[in-house]
């Protein structure tokens, strides 16, 4: 599907529901060999120059350990043995409708709001990663693969987009705010939610 050249930058964001060494899809897994040996073909291939992957999964770093292909830096939401949190659970209701569920992950929501408060044409990948870490507070975000461009400018993989926020300071505050969840514990919330609400 990516018809991209050996002179283009690649950005891939995937969330969804991982374990040690696997990510989940709706219905599959892929374990991190599987996932590993893509991105090393993908290289041999010439689908990409660099390429800048964004993972949000419990046990996303477990994804990463031991990869070392040239020109692929990933950023993970937690370690390999931690769970990832999801957000904005308290204030999921939408036109009036109560979604019951979280709307985000921590990880994900910092790095999103980050981009837009920012400047992405100034912006480097390591001043995002260490405004990303210090807003995701409940999981370890980490750095993975070639760390050899991360004085690149964020634009280069995400687009030179328009800020769409005011300008955030560089010290953030964490985005906690009482309602994040362990994301293996989402479905457990919502259904006590359900119970005390008498649904």
């Amino acid at each position: 599907v990516l018809k991209s050249t050996s002179e283009d930058h690649v950005f891939i964001n995937f969330v969804d529901h991982g374990a040690p060494g696997i990510i989940a899809f709706p219905s599959e897994e892929m374990h991190k060999t599987t996932l590993q040996k893509a991105l090393g073909d993908m290289r041999k291939a010439g689908m990409f120059n660099k390429l800048v992957f964004y993972l949000e999964a419990c046990e996303s770093g477990s994804m990463f350990e031991g990869m070392n292909i040239p020109g692929v830096y990933a950023l993970s939401a937690a370690n390999g043995e931690e769970s990832s949190f999801g957000t904005y659970c308290d204030n999921s209701v939408v036109n009036g409708k109560d979604l019951d569920t979280c709307l985000g992950d921590l990880f994900s929501i910092a790095w999103m709001e980050d981009s837009d408060s920012h400047d992405m044409t100034s912006e480097t990948l390591e001043v995002q990663f260490e405004r990303v870490r210090t807003r995701t507070n409940l999981s370890h975000v980490l750095q993975w693969g070639d760390k050899s461009f991360v004085e690149d400018p964020v634009s280069d993989f995400l687009g030179a987009m328009p800020r769409v926020a005011p300008v955030g300071s560089a010290a953030a505050p964490p985005l906690y705010a009482g309602d994040a969840v362990s994301a293996r514990e989402v479905d457990l919330r919502r259904h006590v939610r359900a119970y005390t609400a008498g649904r």
